[in-house]
């Protein structure tokens, strides 16, 4: 959780202080996540986070529901993006991705070849 990851979380701001999350780290609702950010393997995101343009969410992240996902994002092969997350323009998603039902994906957002896109995205 953050609050075993000293010096992860900002309390006072719920703002991300560190530019790497580390694999298996733990993002709680309502957490932003500043642009630049490297989110390594096997990160949770859960409900509310924003994550900022031009971050990087590396393969086998899960990002679940109500997540943002902002433009200039990149989102690697292998990573699950759940029902009711907003994909905006400009974000790059790539192969292998796993992209549920009810997600909201924008204009200009890059899906490719080889992604899975559920019904009713």
């Amino acid at each position: 959780t953050p609050a075993s990851c000293p010096g992860l979380l900002n309390s006072e701001s719920g703002v991300l202080s560190v530019r790497v999350l580390s694999v298996r780290a733990f993002v709680s609702a309502g957490t932003v996540i500043a642009a630049r950010t490297v989110i390594t393997t096997r990160t949770l995101i859960t409900t509310g986070t924003v994550i900022a343009a031009g971050t990087v969410v590396a393969a086998g992240t899960v990002i679940t529901t109500g997540t943002v996902v902002a433009a200039g994002t990149v989102v690697a092969a292998g990573t699950v993006i759940a029902a009711g997350t907003v994909v905006t323009a400009g974000t790059v998603i790539t192969t292998g991705t796993v992209i549920t039902t009810g997600t909201i994906i924008t204009a200009g957002t890059v899906i490719a070849a080889g992604t899975f896109i559920s019904a009713r995205t």
